[in-house]
């Protein structure tokens, strides 16, 4: 087995230990604390009986608790220093001096921003009062109110400001509660959109505190920010903390905790406030987790993001064996990663919650084969994490996967993938010029930086082109401006903005019978153009059906201003949105496909009651939905598979061709008709799942028809004798049809014998017979259950005995041409599936 120190350091596990972290703790200094009679010792006592490793001080828009506290321990030291303890006193700083080894508390204080967002400010032990009072000031703390401890102190600056402020100062940036009152998270607001994404997103903002962190719902903070989202990519660190303003819970209320009552675990290699910092500055998300008592089972991150199940940032993979391609596609989501945002790659656990985790047999041979599969098949080169968690007792591979900055990144050299939603696709023309374009844009814009750097006092600095020129040598490089889209600009729709995911086809043109589209992908802003039926990938695919099948009607769409929903159907255990805006010169604008997580702003009225935050003030517009478990369980559901031979996705539409797509048209209503009913005596059967053929050449389908023998053929040549009087059965005498002939032949045997029908300078691929018969496809084969003819009464025996010899007893007689065009034509019937029943003897006829 390698040896884990050997392993380069990006794959290797952190060191440390899971230390407890409170880092929002409130004292007497508070005006709002609970027990005024509480001493700072006490305090210091309830937070080690907790057993907390780091702690802070955070007092609302005041450092009066940190001065307070250094106070009490300063005078303490001085009477010791001059030999005038009392041995209370003594006891008192014996026990100061043993938590202070012990606890690691940090100085800090709750800010109060514009309009009563709270900001937690967390610096290093040896701040300075000073400089913590002057910064508060600096903020727009009143002078005089600054030991008041109160939380509405008057304006004071709003919250980017204040990020940035604290974060220049050397402090821990941290939004307090953000999930609940006075959070940044704005829940319960009427307001929000790009004021939620700024004050979330900056990057001034170390850490999210949030209250539900142990929530598994889908509208739990952590998920909402854990970069999935298109208008909220950076994925955020996220905490909890007590904000105890006692030493213990409140009887009374359960949401008043005390001290060391909601604790935040951190994977730290030591205790310090340097170690802290570098936690929350990493990207690395599993080294936090909610603290659980020793009874309880540990924070598990694997079934956390289980939970969430595979998206934009993450992606699961039972094994990685080379059979069936399985090495290959985590290769494959690491490129896709890297081209997209960034993410967490799981190897040894299933997305299906349901299914155990298999785990990895050798974990650090594992490690050390992926670290060279990403090594060899990975260009350029991309610095990814490999290491180890544990996930119900079984070990799992995780790979961590940056955002890249040398895009795009390749798979064999010739292979880009990119990451969409749920999906790792092969990117398509536009989609690699994007990258190409945003790649070279990076690179301008950092030498144009370089060169301002570089440049001496007094001397003017490179122009971007020529800062790009000498980046990119041999290539003309624009100056940074913003990439340039391969479509117009989205139109105006009196300033609303589209939703932030879905698909809305932007123009459609038809080139030799075939129709090409061009989408725009809201998802990442993308517009791709010369996308057909048959090329378009999962989402594209339905919006390009809906355009053509079910045409907008704006007298059915359910406006509200200039907003509206076309429809809402569940798909595959989602609700999607059809979205429609009206723009002011009358035409719409249509989003298909829309999911809830990007519908925000003045989107979120439309949101069904399920996919709702509890906190959202917004009215709801009620909508029907459309409820599509049994077609997509009965019908041909769209998949994505893997072709290990040409190593790449092919995605498998339906059976639909662009022949037989409608025209855009308007679609009647259809009309309820009721169903013919079935016979009692047949029991319910689940329909078959079948999957309809593509249309056989006409050579095929003629090697697939049945052919007579010779013999009957010279039968049906020679005179028929005079037809015989039929003699009538009996009423309740059963007639059994003879079994028509049926013959087998595989493609591969037709083939030869087609080639020598042709003749000399025929083309060998055009089909043969009329154009009808061509055209024709071959019908579906299902299985079925023989069925024993009844037994044969007088009457088959006369009519057996009137037929001529070689010829078919079963095949009416009559006109020699008109027998043989019958039997030319007969195809073989399609066999169904049904129940065997006893035919009842015939009788002899009277």
């Amino acid at each position: 087995m390698p040896d884990r120190k050997r392993l380069p350091r990006s794959f290797r596990a952190v060191e440390g230990d899971w230390r407890r972290v409170d880092i929002h703790l409130h004292t007497p200094a508070s005006a709002d604390w609970a027990e005024p009679n509480t001493t700072y010792l006490e305090w210091l006592q309830k937070a080690e009986s907790r057993g907390l490793d780091i702690i802070a001080i955070t007092d609302h828009n005041t450092v009066e608790g940190v001065a307070r506290l250094r106070a009490e321990i300063e005078r303490l030291a001085w009477l010791e220093a001059n030999d005038r303890l009392r041995s209370q006193e003594r006891r008192e700083l014996d026990e100061y001096r043993r938590l202070g080894d012990k606890i690691l508390v940090l100085p800090g204080f709750e800010f109060t921003a514009t309009f009563g967002f709270h900001i937690l400010a967390i610096f290093p032990p040896e701040t300075p009062l000073r400089k913590l009072e002057l910064l508060l000031l600096r903020l727009g703390v009143p002078m005089e109110r600054i030991t008041d401890g109160s939380t509405e102190v008057g304006p004071t600056t709003d919250v980017l400001t204040a990020y940035r402020l604290i974060r220049e100062a050397g402090g821990l940036v941290i939004a307090a509660h953000a999930n609940s009152t006075h959070g940044v998270a704005l829940q319960g607001m009427s307001f929000g959109g790009q004021t939620r994404i700024a004050f979330t997103q900056d990057s001034n903002l170390h850490a999210l505190e949030v209250n539900d962190l142990e929530s598994t719902s889908r509208r739990a903070t952590a998920r909402f920010f854990d970069g999935s989202k298109p208008e909220y990519p950076r994925r955020m660190h996220c905490i909890q903390g007590s904000d105890a303003h006692r030493l213990s819970r409140d009887p009374k209320d359960k949401n008043r905790l005390g001290v060391g009552e909601r604790v935040t675990e951190m994977l730290l290699p030591e205790v310090s406030f340097e170690a802290l910092r570098a936690l929350l500055e990493g990207s690395d998300f599993t080294r936090t987790r909610p603290y659980r008592p020793p009874a309880e089972a540990p924070f598990d991150h694997v079934e956390a993001a289980r939970e969430q199940g595979p998206n934009i940032v993450q992606a699961f993979h039972e094994s990685l064996s080379r059979e069936g391609g399985r090495l290959h596609k985590i290769l494959c989501d690491v490129v896709a990663f890297a081209n997209t945002r960034g993410g967490t790659v799981y190897v040894g656990v299933s997305a299906a919650r349901k299914t155990p985790p298999k785990g990895i047999e050798n974990p650090e041979a594992t490690i050390t084969l992926l670290r060279k599969e990403i090594e060899r098949n990975v260009a350029p080169p991309i610095e990814s994490t490999v290491d180890v968690l544990q996930s119900q007792g079984v070990p799992v591979i995780r790979i961590g996967v940056p955002d890249g900055a040398d895009k795009p990144y390749v798979m064999n050299q010739t292979r880009i993938y990119i990451r969409q939603e749920g999906e790792t696709n092969e990117a398509v023309r536009d989609e690699i010029v994007q990258l190409v374009l945003a790649s070279r844009q990076a690179a301008a814009a950092e030498a144009a930086g370089a060169a301002a750097g570089a440049a001496g006092p007094g001397q003017p600095a490179a122009s971007a082109a020529e800062a790009g020129a000498a980046a990119l040598p041999g290539e003309a490089v624009s100056a940074p401006t913003p990439v340039e889209t391969l479509a117009e600009a989205q139109p105006a729709g009196d300033g609303l903005p589209a939703p932030a995911i879905g698909v809305e086809i932007v123009a459609m043109e038809e080139r030799k019978g075939s129709r090409h589209f061009t989408i725009r992908d809201l998802r990442n802003g993308n517009t791709i153009q010369n996308v057909t039926l048959h090329s378009a990938r999962k989402l594209w695919s339905y919006a390009i059906n809906q355009y053509l099948t079910s045409p907008v009607d704006p007298a059915r769409v359910q406006w509200d201003d200039d907003l509206g929903v076309v429809q809402v159907a569940r798909r595959a255990k989602r609700l999607r949105y059809d979205l429609a805006m009206r723009l002011p010169d009358g035409r719409i604008r249509v989003f298909y496909g829309v999911t809830a997580d990007g519908m925000s702003g003045p989107w979120a009225r439309f949101l069904q009651a399920e996919d709702r935050n509890g906190g959202s003030t917004h009215a709801a517009v009620v909508t029907p939905v459309i409820d599509e478990y049994e077609a997509e369980e009965e019908g041909e559901p769209m998949v994505t598979t893997f072709a290990p031979e040409d190593a790449t996705y092919i995605e498998t539409l339906p059976e639909y061709t662009e022949a037989e797509a409608p025209e855009p048209a308007s679609v009647p209503e259809p009309v309820a008709t009721q169903p013919e009913p079935e016979p009692e005596a047949a029991p319910k059967r689940r329909a078959a799942r079948t999957r309809s053929k593509k249309a056989q050449p006409a050579a095929d389908a003629a090697a697939e028809e049945p052919a007579l023998p010779a013999e009957a053929l010279e039968a049906l040549a020679a005179p028929q004798p005079a037809e015989p009087k039929p003699v009538e059965p009996a009423d309740d005498a059963p007639v059994a049809d003879a079994p028509k002939p049926r013959v087998r032949r595989s493609r591969a045997a037709a083939k030869p014998a087609v080639e020598a029908a042709q003749p000399d300078g025929a083309d060998a691929s055009a089909p043969t017979g009329d154009a009808p018969a061509a055209e024709e496809k071959p019908k579906r084969r299902t299985r079925t259950r023989k069925v024993e003819p009844a037994p044969a009464g007088p009457q088959s025996a006369v009519s057996e005995a009137a037929q001529p010899d070689g010829a078919d007893a079963g095949a009416p007689a009559g006109d020699a041409s008109a027998a043989k065009d019958a039997a030319a034509e007969e195809k073989p019937k399609r066999r169904t599936r049904t129940r065997k029943t006893e035919a009842a003897p015939a009788e002899p006829a009277a």
